[in-house]
C-alpha cells in the first residue's frame, strides 16, 4: 500500500483506472469546505477513513485507521448517467467512480482528549462510491484553490463520495450500475 502523506491530507493515492500503478489525487478544496460548512462529521470521517485511507497519525491528533482508501477498489466505472456539467459541458463523461467495499464507515469525533476518526457499522447492503475527475480543467481549478504549494502535481480530483445501495446479484457493485454509469473499467 502506498502511504499518503499526513502533512498533506488533501492528497490521496488511488489505483490508476487506465494504466498499471497508482495516481495521486487532490480532494477538491470546495468539497472539503462544504463538508466543514455543513458540519458533517460523517462525511469528514468517511474522507479520512475511506477516501484518504488515514495512513497513520494525522494532523490535529486524528487516530490511525489504516484502510486502503482508493488504492484497492472492487470496481471502477467511467461516466455518470446523470448531469454534472461542472466547469465544462461533458463533465459527467469525465467522472470515474471508484467502488470500495469497506467493513466499516468512519465518523469524526472531536473531544477534549483529542480528535479522532471512529469506526461505526457501515450502512447495510451498501458499497462506498467516490467520484473522481482526471480532466485537466478540474485539476487546475482544484490545485489553484489550495493555499499552499503541493509537493507533487495531482493527476486527478476527488469531487465527492457517498454510500450507495449494493446490487443483490453482486454485493461488490452498486445497485443498477449499468443504469447509473457508462462503462466499467475494472
Amino acid at each position: 500500500m502506498l502511504v499518503n502523506n499526513p502533512s498533506e491530507p488533501n492528497l490521496v493515492w488511488a489505483k490508476s483506472p487506465v494504466i498499471p500503478g497508482h495516481v495521486l489525487l487532490i480532494c477538491h478544496p470546495a468539497t472539503i469546505d462544504k463538508v466543514m460548512e455543513l458540519g458533517s462529521r460523517a462525511k469528514l470521517g468517511e474522507y479520512w477513513g475511506l477516501v484518504h485511507g488515514n495512513p497513520g497519525p494525522m494532523p490535529d491528533g486524528f487516530a490511525q485507521v489504516q484502510t486502503e482508501g482508493l488504492q484497492g477498489p472492487t470496481a471502477i466505472f467511467r461516466g455518470l448517467k446523470r448531469p454534472l456539467h461542472y466547469l465544462h459541458a461533458v463533465a459527467d463523461s469525465d467522472v470515474y467512480i471508484y467502488v470500495t467495499n469497506p467493513e466499516w464507515t468512519y465518523t469524526y469525533r472531536p473531544s477534549r482528549h483529542g480528535d479522532a476518526v471512529m469506526p461505526e457499522p457501515k450502512p447495510i447492503e451498501s458499497v462506498f462510491t467516490t467520484f473522481v475527475s482526471f480532466n485537466p480543467t478540474h485539476i487546475d481549478e482544484a490545485a489553484s484553490s489550495v493555499r499552499k504549494a503541493l509537493s507533487a502535481k495531482p493527476s486527478g480530483v476527488v469531487l465527492f463520495w457517498e454510500w450507495t445501495e449494493s446490487a443483490r446479484e453482486n454485493t461488490l457493485l452498486p445497485l443498477d450500475s449499468q443504469g447509473r454509469y457508462e462503462t466499467r473499467i475494472l
